[in-house]
């Protein structure tokens, strides 16, 4: 229980990981994709990589989620224990 409990918490990790370099380095590749000419001419380039930060929103909440398990694990166990015991 404790190493899948230590393994569900490492890719939880990691996966929160990967979605702030998904957040960051996916909104400066959509820059980058812009040409300069028209990048310059634009007004209002807040908008720009957006796809890529949802992205990465949804990757964080698969890593909440996966982080969730060992916690509802130990609820449940702890429940078990009561009932049975």
């Amino acid at each position: 229980m404790k190493r899948s409990t230590r393994i569900f918490l490492t890719i939880s990790a990691l996966l929160i990981l990967a979605s702030l370099g998904t957040c960051f380095f996916g909104q400066r590749y959509a820059v980058n994709q812009i040409p300069a000419e028209t990048l310059s001419q634009m007004e209002d380039d807040d908008w720009i990589g957006v796809e890529w930060m949802e992205r990465g929103m949804y990757v964080f909440i698969f890593a909440v989620l996966v982080g969730l398990i060992p916690l509802i694990r130990a609820i449940v166990n702890s429940f078990r224990r009561t009932v049975v015991g």
